[in-house]
């Protein structure tokens, strides 16, 4: 079974929260999921890329972040082993200012 997903999320400068006061704002993020299960669901693989631009409306502390997981679980039975492996990748630019005054 295969599960693909994508989207877009946009919150901004505007929004509180009542729950979590500490729920990033002025963001969008661009997301891309892929989850495959294999060998009767004893096998799971996931793939997450996600792109995330801050300081969309409010220019100060504007920074760009690409986030990339991989996981790999395997599930043989109730008497045996289980093996789970997970790798993830954070690269995060700081906005600089060009001549003409565009970021990024």
């Amino acid at each position: 079974m295969v599960f693909r997903c994508f989207g877009v999320k946009k919150v901004g400068s505007e929004f509180n929260s009542l729950g979590n006061p500490y729920i990033q704002k002025d963001l969008i993020e661009n997301y891309f999921i892929d989850r495959i299960r294999l060998l009767d669901n004893k096998l799971y693989l996931s793939f997450k890329f996600k792109n995330i631009k801050t300081g969309i409306i409010e220019k100060t502390n504007s920074f760009k972040t690409d986030k990339i997981d991989f996981n790999l679980n395997y599930f043989p039975g109730i008497n045996y082993l289980h093996f789970l492996y997970q790798w993830g990748h954070n690269i995060e630019k700081v906005a600089q200012r060009d001549k003409i005054g565009k970021i990024f």
